[in-house]
């Protein structure tokens, strides 16, 4: 409770990233993908500079996948989604009883998804154009579940940009210890949403 707050009277679990290694080098390649264009790259490097006193870890992460599997007919486009993110960790001890450990992260999500449709797709009256043109407009083709397929005029994008910065330092004095926990994040969220998912001609 003293570190965590009121809400862990019993404890708290922590997940955090794996911390720099002082004395060891070592890193990882891992890599998977699908038939249906979806894949997932990453991998870290770890590297003792100063043996026992200072050490760096990098680590990277690429992903992209279909998110719905749905395909705009109108616009000719489909559902993507694609993410990528960096990290650099610093492990610096340069005494027994004085640690710190620095990280900072960045984290970049970009998702256009569309909204699938089910209907039979049949002419709609309108009056654009009218009577130069025929008072009738197609909102899309049958669609069926199975089909997948998005008729919207416009696009659904989620975007996030994400910057991180934490520092968790420790000083043993004695048999207490001094810890301090500072952190700071910058994040911009962008969302376009088009909403006319039905394809409705404008009166």
């Amino acid at each position: 409770g003293l570190l965590r707050g009121n809400t862990t009277p019993a404890g708290a679990i922590t997940i955090t990233s794996k911390r720099p290694s002082l004395t060891t080098y070592e890193g990882y390649v891992q890599a998977t993908g699908s038939d249906q264009g979806a894949y997932n790259l990453q991998g870290a490097v770890n590297v003792p500079i100063v043996q026992d006193v200072l050490a760096v870890r990098v680590a990277g992460l690429g992903d992209q996948n279909d998110i719905n599997d749905v395909h705009n007919v109108t616009v000719g486009d489909s559902s993507i989604g694609h993410t990528s993110s960096g990290r650099i960790s610093v492990n610096f001890q340069p005494t027994d009883n004085f640690r710190n450990f620095f990280t900072y992260q960045y984290l970049r999500a970009d998702n256009v998804q569309y909204q699938q449709v089910i209907g039979s797709g049949t002419l709609l009256p309108t009056t654009a154009g009218f009577p130069n043109t025929s008072p009738f407009v197609p909102n899309g083709p049958v669609a069926g579940v199975s089909d997948r397929i998005g008729v919207s005029p416009g696009r659904d994008e989620f975007v996030n940009t994400t910057h991180l910065l934490t520092l968790n330092s420790f000083q043993d004095i004695g048999d207490d210890t001094l810890e301090l926990n500072a952190g700071y994040e910058r994040s911009i969220l962008k969302q376009f949403h088009a909403l006319n998912y039905g394809n409705a001609p404008r009166t």
